[in-house]
């Protein structure tokens, strides 16, 4: 606040700015630069001073490759509107076009074909019809680095059912789901949970987390309905939102101002909504939502929406068969599932969002801005493989959850004349609790008995994170160089509050167990960032970043290790951990031609342990299963080094005026030392030997590195009549996954009788890895017809599937092993708009009523998704 009221009073004694001084609105959120809208006031004067003027506005620098004088005189140009659509009129009697080279660079080129499609038509369609699509991501492809953009366009066309549906045409990407929970676990490249991947709704971490059985352990729940696009950064990097991460991160801008008002007016409203269609409509009962927005000319903005969804059961396809699981290794079964077709029990959900955003001009380069998003979300979860499909066969005794999420930013950003200084900060607080009732597994025993047996529960899960963060963008040249400089400090803070309550009194404490799964504690995370990006004459890009981590963990459980004689077997363990380390990353890109980029980066990654890891200590005997969890406060952060190598293509008027072909390949391989896991261990034990068991498990750091390499392609043609994308993900997992099982006693390490094993105290699996499908691949076309308002094509996907992972000594063990069969599915969709206001939809997925698997699914629920689905919708904007 200091800062804050310092640059208020530098503001007030500082003199008038020139015209045209106003800063863009939102700049620190992921809309893109071009898109967003700022107030010019610019008089008619050469052309090359309007341009130094719109950079000093926007921050969007403008080169002429050829080196060519900009000579001629600009128009005066006043008035709100987008970067884009005011460079665009500052050139409009030069002569000269745009190409945007990244976000924040656009270059002077000869003029394309009339046919060519403008970010100033986007906005002018108000985004309703298909030409959006064909530039929102289109900086992607001028990168060199891995990143996609998924647009809400793309989103429109699949409505999704379960938020994690949208990652499917996206490279490198996967989730582990089930249609049971709406949590999202991002995967990339084979990486997610405890933070491993920062998954972030407006820049604000999403860190909560509920222990399972190690198939989910970080859940982010989201409204698809607000979501404006999703920004997915894969690999290290040293930028914000990068800290703590192995993988990368994916940030969920939700819609602002921009998305609902049109350019030139001061209020906007839209309205959505969609519902299945007959015998195929899946349980999709209503999804829908209004929002409206406020402009107050540049000084003020408001928007407010709410949505609603409601689903019920739905049906598996009727065609093939999409799973089997292995009950044990002792004695497999390889139980198929039989239902096809049937009913899939348990999948009803309810969602409840709302969303408040508002910003207010504080002087002519500041800007404060506020955002509060809150969802509930209400369905049942259920842990048996094949129960919960099989309803009428196997009891599945169901747990009801509502889960309530709240995120409220507030941040400020400061624009002055110079381009030294682009500064946002925000500060942000996220609540996420889970309020689960657990039934009575019991009540049908004798009276006698049940004081020894568990009954129902209510129980209450919640992580609340603070954070803090800041960056500057600065840009200044060097001999031979342009540079752009990014640094900054994110700041965050996480703690748990479990609680747990039995249904009636019993001589054991059953519900601490319950409460201890879901340790308490707060962790303290915090790193410093710096990139430095170097560019010369258009040929060649160097990169170099430092980013320092340091976390601070503390907290304490109680828990009982049944192994040491009575009178000792209450134990209790204390968190008082801290570390920190340097994580550099180096990249060059080179332009051997004028249309092909080929790039290399390395960069190293470092994420410390989460409270649960280190303290997680209850048992199962809540459900009268006997299996111990073992804390361990000794974890020590993991590790890892990436090489990439990649290469973007990109060229216009390829084959027909007016074309476009964009591509990006790349090639990755991570080696990860110190991966965390849930394993079988040895606590201390009466004995003094170390004797593994499925029902003793704890934390442990694995010895041997897990290896991840793949191939990573997205593609994008398009002559606006017609157009296509692909995407193709080739990932390799492997790791002889070895740890020392006596990490958290002093036993005895004996010769061990199985071979796998040298002794007693070397073991090899863990209780679940995150391995996804070998092979992923979308591909799309589609076409455009009446003047370019019907969009309507084809998707096809493919999985490889999901098998159990092997290492060179053995099979890994878990209780159970889910095999997902590969899968070829098709989805057809059309996108109307009769006017620039109304937009008419229709969804066809899985056209030919496949039976088929998520490949990244629950480890206990292998869950089908929905066969034959018609999803019919109506956008109107007003």
């Amino acid at each position: 606040m200091a800062v804050l009221l310092a640059m208020l009073a530098t503001e007030a004694q500082a003199q008038s700015q020139p015209p045209g001084a106003e800063a863009g609105r939102n700049a620190g959120d992921t809309q893109q630069p071009a898109q967003q809208v700022y107030r010019f006031d610019l008089p008619e004067q050469p052309l090359l001073h309007s341009l130094g003027e719109f950079t000093g506005i926007t921050n969007i620098s403008v080169l002429r490759p050829d080196a060519r004088a900009i000579d001629g005189t600009a128009p005066a140009l006043s008035g709100e509107m987008t970067a884009d659509q005011a460079l665009r009129g500052l050139l409009a009697d030069s002569g000269l076009a745009i190409e945007y080279r990244n976000e924040r660079t656009a270059e002077l080129v000869e003029p394309q074909p009339a046919t060519m499609t403008t970010v100033g038509d986007q906005v002018g369609l108000d985004t309703l019809t298909v030409e959006a699509d064909r530039i929102g991501d289109d900086w992607v492809y001028q990168e060199p680095r891995s990143v996609s953009v998924i647009t809400r366009e793309q989103i429109d066309r699949h409505p999704p059912r379960h938020i994690a549906e949208i990652l499917q045409e996206t490279s490198g990407v996967n989730a582990s789901m089930n249609y049971q929970t709406p949590g999202l676990a991002l995967n990339i490249r084979g990486m997610q949970d405890f933070g491993r991947v920062n998954m972030m709704v407006d820049g604000a971490r999403q860190n909560y987390a509920i222990s399972g059985h190690q198939q989910r352990n970080g859940e982010a729940f989201i409204d698809p309905e607000f979501i404006g696009d999703v920004t997915i950064e894969k690999g290290p990097s040293a930028s914000l939102g990068s800290g703590g991460t192995l993988a990368g991160s994916a940030n969920f801008r939700t819609v602002d101002v921009n998305d609902i008002v049109a350019p030139g007016e001061d209020r906007g409203v839209r309205l959505r909504g969609s519902t299945g269609v007959g015998k195929y409509s899946q349980g999709n009962d209503f999804n829908g939502s209004v929002v409206g927005a406020l402009r107050a000319r540049n000084d003020a903005e408001l928007l407010a929406g709410y949505s609603q969804m409601r689903s019920g059961e739905f049906r598996a396809g009727s065609r093939g068969q999409f799973g089997r699981v292995n009950y044990s290794y002792n004695n497999p079964r390889n139980d198929s599932f039989g239902n096809e077709g049937d009913l899939v029990a348990i999948t009803r959900q309810e969602r409840r969002s709302g969303l408040l955003k508002g910003s207010l001009r504080l002087t002519d380069t500041q800007r404060l801005r506020l955002s509060a998003l809150r969802s509930e979300f209400e369905f049942d979860t259920a842990s048996s493989s094949l129960g919960y499909s099989h309803p009428d066969d196997i009891e599945v005794f169901p747990t009801s959850n509502r889960v309530e999420t709240s995120t409220f930013t507030l941040g400020h950003e400061w624009r002055p004349d110079s381009n030294w200084l682009a500064v946002d900060t925000q500060l942000y607080y996220v609540d996420t609790r889970n309020d689960q009732e657990l039934p009575d597994r019991n009540e049908g025993m004798p009276d006698a008995a049940l004081p020894f047996m568990p009954g129902g529960f209510a129980s209450r899960t919640r992580t609340e994170t603070y954070g803090l963060t800041a960056e500057n963008n600065a840009r200044f040249a060097i001999p031979g160089f342009d540079v752009a400089w990014n640094y900054g400090v994110d700041l965050s803070k996480d703690e748990t509050s479990p609680s747990a309550t039995g249904s009636r009194e019993t001589n054991i404490d059953y519900a601490g167990s319950l409460e201890r799964m879901n340790p308490d504690g707060e962790r303290w995370l915090g790193n410093a960032f710096s990139a430095l990006r170097f560019e010369h004459n258009d040929w060649l890009t160097l990169q170099a970043g430092l980013r320092y981590d340091h976390y601070k963990l503390k907290g304490e459980t109680e828990y009982e290790n049944p192994l040491l004689p009575v009178g000792q077997r209450e134990q209790y363990a204390e968190a008082d951990a801290s570390d920190g380390a340097f994580s550099p990353n180096f990249g060059i890109a080179v332009k051997p031609l004028e249309h092909w980029q080929l790039y290399a980066n390395w960069g190293k990654s470092w994420r410390p342990p989460t409270i649960t890891q280190a303290l997680v200590g209850g048992d199962h005997r809540y459900v009268n299963d006997g299996t111990r969890v073992f804390p361990n406060t000794n974890l020590n952060p993991e590790r890892s080094d990436t090489w990439e190598v990649g290469s973007n293509l990109i060229f216009d008027d390829l084959l027909f005026d007016g074309d476009r072909l964009r591509a990006n390949i790349s090639y990755f391989t991570t080696r990860t030392k110190d991966f965390m896991g849930m394993a079988q261990v040895c606590p201390p034990r009466a004995n003094g030997n170390c004797l593994t068991s499925l029902q003793l498990m704890g934390f442990v750091n694995v010895d041997s590195p897990v290896d991840s390499e793949g191939f990573e392609i997205e593609l994008s043609y398009d002559t606006g009549r017609v157009y296509g994308r692909a995407s193709y993900t080739d990932t390799d997992m492997s790791s002889n996954l070895i740890y020392d099982a006596n990490t958290l006693g002093e036993n005895s390490c004996q010769p061990s009788n199985n071979p796998r094993y040298e002794t007693t105290c070397n073991s090899v699996g863990l209780w679940y890895y995150p391995k996804p499908p070998r092979q992923v691949y979308t591909l799309q076309l589609g076409a455009r017809a009446f003047d370019q308002r019907l969009d309507f094509g084809l998707r096809h996907r493919y999985s490889s599937g999901h098998k159990q992972l092997l290492s060179d000594v053995g099979v890994y063990n878990s209780t159970r092993d889910g095999t997902i069969q590969p899968y070829n599915v098709t989805d057809f969709y059309a996108v109307y708009a009769p006017t620039d206001n109304l937009r008419l939809n229709l969804a066809v997925d899985n056209l030919r009523d496949e039976a088929y698997g998520i490949p990244m699914g629950d480890v206990q629920v292998l869950s089908p998704s929905p066969g034959r689905t018609v999803i019919a919708g109506v956008e109107y904007r007003f």
